[in-house]
């Protein structure tokens, strides 16, 4: 389960969390690349989602009147409430996820943005529960930050201008950065190989802008930056500069060998 002090976090922000990183706050180019790309080329037409970090309800509002069936679920219940999400697609996370969706099956599940919080075992056994919330052909979209060097030295930079000389205006404004909570950071290699049951169709590497970069130039000049670093850099090249990776997988059960019918 994640730390009190990250539901407590959440729990601060949730009052202008959807206006800080909701799709008209062109501001965020790195939460709606994530979010264009996770939805992108999929059928959602009377599909059942489960959304795992559900937040202020990004999804819920761009597939409500699509999507079958919709399930929020998050350790922040005033996030979701915030977010305008209903209370019947609502489900607060207290101790563990299989407590709130045993027994039940998906035909796409996402987890964005919450895997930075989690713990290797705990992201373990979200994964073992999104196994069982699967059936053949369920697509899985998870993000993952990256161990990556330029970003963990620059973000470690910032958080001591946060303490020191910028703490008058870091205080203005609760930001993860300053909020003292232990962040997972994740080698692509390992995301690509989560679990062999679990098939990757495509990816997209994103954050290429570093803090507060990324929340000061307008927003033009860093969508045009974006595209053309993209075009001519591709994705093969662009992870170096990534703080993030968005992945896509399939679910398909690999059948276990009896090693003693070899004998």
């Amino acid at each position: 389960m994640v730390t009190n002090k990250t539901k407590v976090f959440f729990d601060t922000v949730a009052y202008n969390y959807s206006q800080r990183y909701g799709t008209k706050d062109k501001r965020s180019i790195f939460f709606n690349n994530r979010l264009r790309f996770s939805l992108q080329n999929e059928y959602f037409k009377n599909k059942s989602v489960l959304d795992i970090g559900a937040g202020s309800g990004i999804i819920y509002h761009k597939l409500r009147n699509i999507a079958h069936k919709y399930t929020a679920c998050d350790i922040s219940e005033k996030i979701m409430i915030e977010g305008g999400i209903p209370k019947k697609n609502r489900r607060l996370i207290k101790n563990n996820l299989e407590d709130l969706v045993r027994g039940e099956k998906y035909d796409y599940i996402f987890m964005l943005g919450v895997t930075t919080y989690l713990s290797k075992k705990e992201l373990q056994d979200y994964i073992k529960q999104i196994e069982l919330c699967s059936h053949a052909g369920t697509r899985i979209i998870i993000s993952y930050t990256l161990n990556n060097y330029i970003h963990i030295k620059w973000r470690s930079f910032i958080t001591k201008l946060s303490n020191t000389i910028f703490k008058p205006f870091f205080k203005k404004k609760k930001l993860l950065v300053n909020s003292g909570i232990q962040m997972s950071l994740h080698n692509a290699n390992e995301c690509f190989n989560l679990s062999n049951n679990l098939n990757v169709y495509d990816f997209n590497y994103q954050n290429i802008f570093l803090p507060p970069f990324d929340r000061i130039l307008p927003f033009k000049i860093l969508f045009y930056i974006d595209k053309l670093i993209n075009k001519l850099l591709g994705q093969k090249l662009i992870k170096f500069l990534a703080s993030d990776i968005t992945i896509k997988y399939t679910y398909q059960q690999r059948q276990k060998i009896n090693v003693n019918n070899y004998f």
